[in-house]
This record gives C-alpha cells, sequence and structure tokens, in this order.
C-alpha cells in the first residue's frame, strides 16, 4: 500500500523517473499495475525498458555528432530533409514490424500524434523506445542543420538539380579515395613492383 499511495508524489517530483514509468508501462501494458506482477517481473522489465531506451535528438550533445565526411568535407545526411515527427513516427513503425505490445505501439503512436499537433520547435522530448542511438543521432544532426520539414507534405526550398550535382562531385571524389587508397595498399604488399618487373623491365632491356 505505501508504494500506491508514494507512487504519485515520487513520480511528480523526480521527472527522469516519471519517464522511465511512462516507458514501463510501454513494456507490459498500462494493465499491469503495481501489484500484479511479482517484484523480479518488475525488475526485469524496469531493467529492459532502461536499457533499450534512447534518448531524445535534442539531448544529442554536439560531441556526439560525427558525421563528416573527411574525403568530401560534407554531411553523410547531405540533402535529406525529413519531416520533423518523422522520429516518432519510425519509433512506432519499429514497434508495428516487430509485433511488441499493442498498447505499447498505442502510446507510441500517440506520441507521433502528440508531436505533429505541436509547434514548431516545440515537440515531445520523451525517449525514443525503439530507435537506436545512430538514428537519434541522424535527427539531431538534420535539426542542427536546419533541414527538418516543418510541415509533412513541403517542397524543398532549394533546386534539386543543384544537389544532384553535388552528389555526383562527392561521388567521383569518393571513387578517386578509394582508387588512390587501392594503389597504396598495393604499393605496401609490393603488387606494383611486381606490375613493373613483369611489364616495364622487359621493354628497358630491349
Amino acid at each position: 500500500m505505501f508504494l500506491f499511495e508514494a507512487l504519485p508524489t515520487f513520480l511528480q517530483r523526480d521527472e527522469s523517473v516519471r519517464e522511465l514509468f511512462q516507458h514501463f508501462l510501454f513494456c507490459c501494458g498500462e494493465s499491469s499495475v503495481v501489484g500484479k506482477l511479482p517484484f523480479l517481473a518488475w525488475h526485469k522489465c524496469l531493467v529492459a525498458v532502461k536499457m533499450e531506451r534512447t534518448q531524445h535528438h535534442s539531448r544529442i550533445t554536439d560531441d556526439e555528432i560525427d558525421t563528416i565526411n573527411p574525403i568530401t568535407g560534407r554531411s553523410i545526411y547531405y540533402g535529406l530533409r525529413p519531416y520533423r515527427c518523422d522520429d516518432r513516427f519510425s519509433d512506432w513503425l519499429s514497434a508495428f514490424i516487430t509485433f511488441l505490445n499493442p498498447r505499447r505501439q498505442w502510446m507510441l503512436l500517440r506520441q507521433f500524434w502528440r508531436c505533429t499537433q505541436s509547434e514548431v520547435g516545440a515537440e515531445p522530448t520523451d525517449s525514443y523506445a525503439n530507435l537506436s542511438h545512430r538514428e537519434s543521432i541522424f535527427y539531431a544532426e538534420r535539426q542542427r542543420a536546419g533541414m527538418l520539414r516543418p510541415r509533412l507534405f513541403e517542397v524543398y526550398p532549394y533546386d534539386q538539380t543543384e544537389i544532384q550535382r553535388v552528389l555526383e562531385e562527392d561521388a567521383v571524389k569518393m571513387r578517386v579515395w578509394r582508387h588512390q587508397r587501392q594503389l597504396e595498399l598495393d604499393a605496401k604488399e609490393g603488387k606494383i613492383d611486381e606490375v613493373v618487373a613483369a611489364n616495364v623491365v622487359p621493354h628497358l632491356k630491349k
């Protein structure tokens, strides 16, 4: 009974615990209330949820974002412009295709709806239930680059042919770099010396 009485006050006092409890409901469903599960089942579920949670992309620090291609000097996500609530939709979709608890899917879908109805810049910042840390970094990088679409159906504000030109230019740079890298590896292994000895030296002797 003490847990029933103290839980509302405890959740109001600590935001992180409140968020963890919310994800516990995602994991076990709201029907699995206090007292209906053994303590070990509670513990296993809470530990699993805590391990699976991924922080919202707004909490990603700049030090964690390392998406610049050293060869091209541009972001590896250059040109991508996802919808501002695409992260919430992906979070729900991941739960849907893996057949997770229907109640958990419903709550994730409600979060997506809350995000679509929110003002730009005031989206929910609850942690993700299914997205990976790398996916969260993707949305963080796109947000910092100003490349999140505020509306679902919105045209690109810049010329698409310019993006295509830049992507083709970067592709050429990457092909040249791979060729140079392969030559360096072949030189270290002595393959180039073998080719020179087999093809160039005989002609010089003549």
